[in-house]
């Protein structure tokens, strides 16, 4: 189990501050440093994105994991609370975003309906069922007052965040009906939302221990385009933009909040081996420069450091060419997979969920091993990002056979195994000796168990 707790009495969404090696029914004991309250996130099989919990001072948690059954159980203070959040708005906060998706889809077609948007926001915030739930709860003594507090805040943080989403791919003009608003409804469109992000619960002192995700951003974003002066905008672009580039409007925000912002952005970009801004040596010194002796500085920099040790290492790669395989047949016919079963790994240099997969290489090698099976790594990135697709396979250590897919091959997948939708990934699958499709999805290599009998089941069937 990994955990990402509190870090400078920041929230911590992705530095990785402790690895618990669990064993069945031998419970470990962990002692998290909370300040009044925090949030502690943690990994495991039973999901591939970490949970978080809201954890007041004090409070003892215990909490259940049952791998076989991809689920978990939590006890202890506010245990109700603390599960409600997980599954309402930690893991369903997609589901609400598509119902404010379909309000703007239908509301912005040869025009913004902007009465018929702020209807069905009303609409959609009055039914918001959080309210009562939460109530309820607390009515009940199910969870104290504070709690009830912050999980309120949290869960409107949460609706903000989602209907800014909206307004942005609104201001966009690709995403709805791909019509580009006039410069009259930009401006409207830019008003609600600044009026939005002036909700208290964007703007509490304590901010920064909140696990918000974009939205924080999008607040001086929309200040850095309705309100800042263009004589300070040509100053902190001609400063920041070769730093920050498109974030530099982040430069609008107090010291601490652009610290936490920068801190947690680039502990995920380094994770992921994505672009750390537009300077990254430079990022680095204005981290020690403006924040020096902090867990977080020390922790980005040890974080850097880490990535250029592992993009000096050596992997053993084989890289087939892509341009001549159009499709499965002339995947099987490749002389080193001749007569070999392939294991199919699509996937992208810029997929968060493909990269994540890579940690349980050494598994999922094992387990092909003992099959007699050979993984073969396709990516479907573009031409422009071939460099990128071979650091990132350095930086993974992903040794074996990789090629990225021509356009041929992309269509070839796109008709035969998508039926006709678009490519996503990642997607794992298995080949016979001819190229021939055995099974179209397997499960993820971080369910180890589930893969290993789907590949036994297939085999038997041969």
């Amino acid at each position: 189990m990994e955990l990402r707790e509190p870090f400078d009495g920041f929230a911590n969404s992705f530095y990785v501050t402790r690895t618990l090696h669990l064993l069945p029914g031998i419970p470990q004991e962990c002692k998290v440093d909370i300040d009044d309250w925090g949030y502690l996130r943690f990994s495991h099989i039973t999901r591939d994105y970490p949970y978080s919990v809201l954890l007041l001072e004090g409070d003892r948690t215990e909490i259940n994991l049952y791998p076989n059954e991809v689920r978990y159980e939590i006890e202890g203070d506010n245990a109700e609370g603390k599960e409600y959040f997980i599954e309402r708005y930690d893991i369903g906060l997609g589901n609400h975003y598509t119902a404010v998706d379909s309000l703007f889809r239908a509301s912005i077609k040869d025009s913004v309906d902007f009465r018929k948007i702020n209807e069905g926001i009303c609409r959609w915030e009055e039914s918001r069922f959080y309210k009562k739930d939460i109530q309820n709860m607390l009515d009940e003594g199910r969870i104290t007052p504070k709690f009830a507090r912050l999980l309120s805040e949290e869960c409107r943080r949460g609706d903000v965040e989602t209907l800014s989403l909206a307004y942005r791919e609104a201001l966009n003009g690709r995403r709805y009906n791909r019509y580009k608003p006039t410069q009259e409804e930009c401006g409207r469109l830019w008003h609600a939302w600044g009026q939005l992000m002036e909700d208290p619960v964007m703007n509490g002192p304590d901010m920064t221990k909140f696990l918000y995700g974009s939205s924080v951003s999008m607040y001086y974003e929309t200040m850095y385009y309705r309100f800042t002066d263009e004589a300070k905008k040509d100053s902190i672009k001609a400063e920041y933009e070769p730093l920050f580039g498109y974030l530099r409007y982040m430069m609008l925000a107090p010291k601490e909040r652009q610290y936490h912002f920068f801190a947690m952005d680039a502990s995920y970009r380094l994770k992921t081996n994505t672009l750390l801004y537009e300077d990254p040596e430079r990022f680095i010194r204005w981290l020690q420069d403006n924040f020096p002796d902090r867990k977080y500085t020390d922790a980005i920099v040890g974080l850097w450091n880490e990535r250029q040790t592992r993009l000096n290492q050596k992997v053993e790669t084989v890289f087939l060419d892509g341009k001549s395989i159009r499709n499965f047949k002339d995947l099987a016919g490749q002389n080193p997979l001749k007569g070999k079963r392939l294991f199919i790994d699509l996937w992208a240099s810029w997929c968060s969920p493909c990269l994540a997969q890579f940690k349980y290489d050494r598994q999922i090698r094992h387990a092909l091993q003992k099959r007699n099976i050979t993984p073969v790594y396709i990516s479907v990135d573009e031409d422009r990002n071939d460099s990128i697709w071979r650091e990132q396979i350095r930086f993974h250590k992903v040794e074996g056979y990789h090629l990225r897919a021509s356009e041929a091959l992309k269509g070839y997948l796109k008709k035969q195994v998508y039926e006709g939708k678009p490519l996503q990934v990642p997607r794992y699958m298995l080949l016979d000796e001819e190229g021939n499709v055995l099974v179209g999805r397997l499960p993820q290599p971080s369910r180890i168990e589930e893969l290993e009998k789907a590949l036994d089941k297939a085999l038997e069937r041969v």
